[in-house]
């Protein structure tokens, strides 16, 4: 009999998938790498990418994240260290929340991944499956004021 896959296992099996897909869409690049400069935490500079390049949950495992929340939109390209630094030190997760990086698990719940802002180094995108999609920081601001209502 075979036995079937944890939520765990089934998670892993399916950002593996995409991977790839991630990185092409985020050019290779932590999408916090040039927009961090000069921000402080706990640990010091965030400035910096440190580690292998990783996929980063905007629904992250402690605020509820599961496999639920593993398609492309809520997935971002982000070097091993800023990746730490979302889920330990509260400066950077309140700067990974302002620029998209991070989603609570409640926005993502009741609002569609394509009215979730993401600011990469070259702008502010919506995403929609694998694709980014340009708006103006205007409109993404206004974004980020609804989501927070």
């Amino acid at each position: 009999m075979k036995r079937r896959k944890s939520i765990g296992q089934r998670s892993k099996a399916n950002v593996e998938k995409v991977r790839q897909i991630i990185y092409e869409r985020d050019n290779y690049q932590c999408v916090a790498s040039k927009l961090v400069a000069g921000a402080t935490t706990l640990l010091g500079s965030a400035s910096g990418c440190q580690g292998s390049l990783t996929i980063q949950h905007a629904v992250t495992r402690g605020m509820g994240g599961s496999a639920r929340w593993d398609s492309p939109e809520y997935l971002r390209a982000m070097c091993a260290f800023h990746n730490f630094l979302d889920t330990s030190d509260a400066a950077f997760h309140d700067l990974c929340l302002e620029n998209g990086w991070t989603v609570k698990r409640w926005q993502a719940e009741r609002t569609p991944t394509n009215w979730i802002p993401v600011r990469y180094f070259d702008g502010w995108f919506v995403l929609v499956g694998v694709d980014r999609i340009e708006i103006t920081e205007r409109l993404a601001l206004h974004m980020r004021e609804l989501l927070n209502d």
